[in-house]
């Protein structure tokens, strides 16, 4: 197994997994991925699963999908995978929470580096006055 976290742009940390991550990884993954949390402030997190090869969602996958519950300052999390993933992490029991987690198809990267620097939202809507 192989993680890369870098610092993508200013408060945007991009984690790739290659290969196969096992429970056992977990722990190192997650203080590496604090320490770079730490460096930003608060940070906003993109996860590329698409490389990865492990059979199963491991415990990093479903910390990923609540949105690092155990990690402080993390404001959203994109994930990028097959479908296959945001089915098995879907189901988990934890739950995803929509405002601060959302799974993108493989391919869809940049879409979910969109989503994760506000890009694309709507505007909110003018509030209307009592000549209206």
């Amino acid at each position: 197994m192989s993680v890369r976290i870098r610092k993508a742009e200013g408060r945007l940390l991009d984690v790739t997994v290659l290969g196969s991550m096992e429970d056992r990884d977990r722990q190192d993954v997650l203080s590496a991925l604090q320490t770079r949390i730490r460096e930003c402030g608060s940070a906003r997190v993109v996860v590329d699963a698409e490389k990865t090869l492990s059979p199963r969602p491991p415990e990093f996958w479903r910390e990923a999908a609540a949105g690092f519950p155990t990690l402080r300052n993390v404001e959203r999390v994109a994930i990028v995978g097959d479908q296959s993933w945001q089915t098995a992490l879907s189901e988990e029991p934890r739950g995803t929470d929509a405002e601060t987690v959302r799974f993108f198809e493989s391919g869809m990267k940049p879409r979910a580096l969109s989503w994760l620097r506000g890009e694309g939202k709507r505007a909110p809507e003018p509030e209307k006055t009592e000549h209206e």
